[in-house]
C-alpha cells in the first residue's frame, strides 16, 4: 500500500495541463518530447484517440463498472486484451493509504518539478509492478517514462516496470524494464528534466527582458 499522493495535484484533461498548488508543471511526456526522446513521426489523431478511448475503457473495466456496449468496435479488442492480460498474469491492482485504487493515478516529483499519471501499480504474485498500458509497439522512451513515474513513489528502485502492449485482435505482449536498468533510465529522464527547466528559465528571462525594454 502506498501513501496518498494526489491531494495537491490537479489535471485539466482537456488542456492536458498539470498544476500543483496553482502552479503549472510539466508532464513526463512533455519533458521527453521536448528533449527529442519521443519520435512523434507516426503519431496520428486516430492513434491518440484510440489511446484515450482504450485507457478510459480499461479504467472502467478495472473499477468493475464497464458497460461493454459502450466500447466502440474498433477498440473492443484492445480492452479484451487488457482483460486477458490480467486474467493470465493474475495481476492485482494495489491501493494507496486512502483506499484509492492505483489506476490513472496523479503524481508529482517535487525535486525535479514534474507531474504525471501512472496507469497501474499492482502485484503479480509477490512482486510489485508499475505498469503502463500501450496501444502501440515498444519504444525505448517507455523505460524513461516509467522510471520517472517510479521516482514519484516510495522506494523507486524496488518495483519492476512493465509496458503491456494491447492489440486490436485481443492479443497482447509485454516488455519488462529491469531493475538494473532503472538507474540509467532515471538518469536519462532527470537530465532531460534539468534541460527542460533551464530552457523554461531562459524563455521566461527573455520575456522579462523584452517587457522591461518595452516599458522603458
Amino acid at each position: 500500500m502506498l501513501p496518498g499522493l494526489t491531494e495537491f495535484v490537479q489535471f485539466d484533461a482537456a488542456a492536458h495541463i498539470y498544476t500543483v498548488a496553482g502552479v503549472q508543471r510539466p508532464s513526463v511526456t512533455q519533458i521527453l518530447k521536448d528533449a527529442g526522446l519521443i519520435d512523434t513521426t507516426w503519431y496520428t489523431e486516430e492513434s491518440r484517440e484510440r489511446g484515450r478511448a482504450v485507457h478510459f475503457a480499461t479504467e472502467f473495466l478495472d473499477e468493475n463498472d464497464l458497460d461493454w456496449d459502450t466500447v466502440l468496435p474498433p477498440y473492443r479488442g484492445y480492452v479484451e486484451a487488457w482483460e486477458r492480460f490480467k486474467e493470465e498474469s493474475h495481476f492485482l491492482i494495489s491501493r494507496d493509504s486512502n483506499g484509492k485504487l492505483l489506476i490513472e493515478y496523479l503524481l508529482f516529483q517535487p525535486v525535479s518539478g514534474y507531474c504525471g499519471m501512472l496507469d497501474r501499480v499492482g502485484t503479480i504474485g509477490t512482486i510489485e509492478y508499475l505498469i503502463d498500458i500501450k496501444t502501440g509497439g515498444p519504444q525505448d522512451w517507455h523505460g524513461y517514462q516509467l522510471a520517472a513515474y517510479s521516482q514519484c513513489l516510495p522506494n523507486p528502485h524496488s518495483r519492476k516496470r512493465m509496458t503491456v502492449h494491447l492489440r486490436a485482435n485481443g492479443s497482447y505482449s509485454t516488455r519488462e524494464h529491469t531493475l538494473t536498468a532503472f538507474p540509467y533510465d532515471w538518469q536519462v529522464f532527470a537530465a532531460a528534466a534539468v534541460v527542460w527547466h533551464a530552457k523554461q528559465r531562459r524563455r521566461n528571462s527573455h520575456v522579462f527582458t523584452r517587457s522591461t525594454v518595452s516599458a522603458a
